[in-house]
């Protein structure tokens, strides 16, 4: 569906409240399902660089099908090697931010989440129960002077110290109306990136 002239962003909207991941210690309650999905990460003339999910990426079934057309696959091609631009790993999940109190969208780190999988599945635990789930605490520590050059850490011993805990009345009240993930933010169509992609790139 094209877009009239007047509806046109000109670039990839940002969405929501998103929680960022400090230095430090961060706290949060994961509330809902887990989104799995793959980005791209695309530059403009103007060096600005925006999101786009990649279609062929089957968020259900969790693998690679595909299936339907991907503009960014066809036609962005990364500088450095002439080859079509690469996806990367870019889940997502809804979390209470302990340190603003509000409902945010948390993008996991691939190998914190990892960790966390396996802490949960050896505890028999779920950390998005309701009655029975707990704050996931998390280190992020620098490593070196390049931006990538960073750990995360899930803190077990904090989170066994602190076991499972209802969440209160205040943290019902802020997902009362919680939408799934996949609503928070929607997969586009084809037609949709191929639009938003013209737009940004041009």
């Amino acid at each position: 569906m094209a877009l009239a002239f007047n509806d046109v962003n000109g670039s990839a909207k940002k969405g929501g409240n998103y929680m960022k991941l400090e230095d430090g210690e961060n706290v949060f309650r994961m509330v809902g399902g887990v989104l799995p999905r793959y980005l791209y990460w695309v530059t403009n003339a103007n060096k600005d660089t925006a999101p786009f999910e990649c279609l062929g990426f089957d968020r259900e079934k969790e693998r690679f099908t595909n299936i339907e057309k991907d503009w960014v696959q066809a036609t962005v091609m990364d500088p450095k090697t002439g080859e079509p631009i690469k996806c990367s790993w870019a889940y997502a999940v809804q979390v209470i931010n302990r340190k603003t109190g509000k409902l945010e969208v948390l993008n996991l780190k691939k190998k914190m989440f990892e960790a966390l999988i396996k802490y949960c599945k050896d505890a028999g635990v779920d950390p998005t129960s309701y009655t029975e789930g707990f704050d996931v605490i998390v280190d992020r520590k620098k490593t070196g002077i390049h931006a990538y050059n960073v750990d995360y850490d899930i803190n077990v011993v904090k989170m066994m110290k602190a076991g499972t805990v209802k969440l209160s009345p205040e943290d019902l009240e802020l997902v009362k109306d919680l939408k799934s993930i996949d609503e928070a933010i929607p997969r586009q169509t084809a037609e949709e990136q191929k639009t938003a992609l013209d737009a940004f790139l041009s």
